[in-house]
């Protein structure tokens, strides 16, 4: 299992998002998740929030064994390293989590591996909603349909909704 992640920002607006795209062994799509905030313009940030998201993806999804991978070396670094600085919170909780897997590995892919979270990254900030999507539902990565966040209810809002999206 790999979950691919990634970051977007949109420095105007002060709005960005992190995303993760979970694929089994085959490539086959098993879910997505993206995550919007406000107020967070570093990219290094919002990337290592990224790697968060990402292990919570892989709880939602019950995966026990996958690869983590995110186009960013230092913040892969980070986590492999335990380094601390501006988003050391951040990599500490990623640490913390990803012991509840049975194997997690990070490792750096350069952006041309990570297409799917970053047009999903860029796509949610325009969404302006957190994300989730499972295996059954449209793949996030093939259609403009956006769901609303919540975790044991998914509730979809496609594009012919009254709110013309």
């Amino acid at each position: 299992m790999k979950i691919n992640v990634d970051a977007a920002l949109s420095k105007n607006s002060g709005i960005s998002s992190a995303a993760a795209v979970a694929r089994d062994k085959d490539g086959n799509f098993l879910g997505a998740s993206a995550l919007v905030v406000n107020g967070i313009t570093d990219p290094e940030i919002i990337e290592a929030i990224a790697c968060r998201e990402g292990l919570a993806l892989a709880s939602d999804l019950v995966l026990q064994k996958f690869r983590l991978a995110c186009d960013n070396s230092n913040v892969i670094r980070s986590i492999r390293e335990a380094g601390l600085g501006a988003y050391g919170h951040i990599v500490q909780e990623i640490r913390a989590r990803a012991r509840e897997f049975r194997t997690t590995e990070f490792v750096h892919e350069n952006r041309a591996s990570n297409v799917d979270a970053h047009n999903l990254a860029r796509n949610a900030i325009y969404a302006g909603l957190g994300l989730k999507y499972k295996e059954g539902l449209s793949s996030p990565l093939s259609c403009p349909v956006r769901y609303m966040q919540n975790r044991e209810d998914l509730k979809k809002v496609d594009s012919s909704s009254s709110d013309g999206m």
